[in-house]
């Protein structure tokens, strides 16, 4: 099975859409671009994630084509993929609007105007095995880094500890485009994240009580999905090279298996930096590892249910040990430890023609 794009001279994301059925069996094929192997074990089920009622999406960064041709080949000992669809780009710098705002982490500490860290026990959300403490061995800024640092630590509260950190009532935007700079850790058992979650959880709950804060990892309270959730990193360790982008609402979200989701390779993941980036338009979600864009979430309608993007997000960042996804792979590798998320910038810029809203 075999697909040749003529196309000119640069740097290329290319996307699959697998359109699989839930019952699809379990089985392996290999991709290849212009004669080289990218993945000689691809499997749809593996790599599902729960997503069993929309189509699975793949995207490879960086593909230069050979002679004016990129060429897509795939290969399997049984039956092939069934597609939906392909998508090449060419990777482009965008003109970038006004900065807002941003944090260089230049400064000795954690800046308190901008940041709060979160101090939670194990298991509050998802599962998570690690209790979020706020400690220099959790949370420091680093030689012009902001460092959250997961540690094996077997304290009666839990097993491990780690950082998290949100701009709730700080740093809140609606609309505009979110740099941030960061590396991610390695390992079987860490899930770091870079995601926003709304500043006004509420505004389209309908079982919550609003003069009860503390909203997250209530079972009776539906604010979450309904006020919505924008995934713009995650990585979990049992899947080397993978990051995923994931927008949650009533409509779309894992519980139903139909997120709206992207996700990308990127084999140097756990060495380099990267910068990821989410561009918010009111119509329209798009997100981009260094300039490759692998996730677009178009608003379908004016009902909430599908588009609760409309109002002000502020940005999360934490690194998660196991819960539910991080040890969907296998168990909790305690030798890697520790392991860290390291946040070189964050930035917010305008994106023109709309207006972006950013309050500090």
């Amino acid at each position: 099975q075999s697909y040749r794009f003529r196309v000119a001279e640069g740097a290329y994301a290319l996307t699959l859409y697998f359109a699989e059925t839930k019952n699809t069996p379990d089985r392996t094929f290999q991709i290849r671009f212009n004669g080289v192997v990218y993945d000689n074990q691809f499997n749809i089920p593996r790599f599902r994630d729960g997503l069993t009622d929309a189509a699975l999406a793949r995207t490879w960064a960086n593909i230069e084509p050979v002679d004016g041709v990129i060429q897509l080949d795939l290969e399997s000992g049984s039956a092939l993929p069934i597609l939906s669809g392909i998508a090449l780009e060419r990777r482009t710098d965008e003109q970038l609007g006004r900065l807002r705002w941003a944090d260089e982490f230049s400064g000795t500490g954690l800046d308190s105007r901008y940041w709060t860290i979160d101090e939670w026990p194990a298991r509050k959300v998802n599962d998570e095995d690690q209790a979020y403490v706020a400690s220099a061995a959790t949370v420091r800024v680093d030689e012009g880094r902001l460092v959250l640092e997961a540690h094996q630590v077997n304290e009666p509260d839990a097993i491990y500890h780690s950082g998290r950190v949100h701009s709730l009532g700080k740093i809140d935007f609606r609309y505009g485009r979110l740099d941030v700079r960061a590396r991610v850790p390695k390992g079987q058992g860490v899930w770091p994240a870079i995601w926003l979650l709304p500043t006004h959880p509420y505004r389209y709950a309908s079982s919550c009580d609003a003069r009860n804060p503390d909203w997250q990892g209530a079972s009776d309270c539906d604010a979450w999905p309904n006020s919505g959730e924008i995934d713009l990193m995650e990585h979990v360790g049992f899947e080397p090279g993978i990051v995923h982008g994931t927008v949650h609402t009533r409509g779309y979200y894992w519980v139903q298996g139909n997120q709206r989701k992207g996700s990308v390779v990127l084999n140097n993941l756990g060495d380099e930096f990267h910068v990821y980036s989410l561009r918010w338009r009111p119509d329209r979600l798009d997100m981009f590892v260094d300039d490759n864009r692998y996730f677009t979430y178009s608003r379908e309608e004016s009902d909430w249910r599908q588009w609760p993007f409309d109002h002000a997000f502020h940005i999360v960042m934490n690194l998660a040990v196991g819960g539910q996804w991080g040890r969907a792979g296998g168990p909790i590798d305690p030798s890697i430890f520790p392991q860290s998320l390291e946040i070189d910038y964050v930035r917010v810029y305008e994106v023109a023609p709309a207006a972006s809203e950013v309050t500090n």
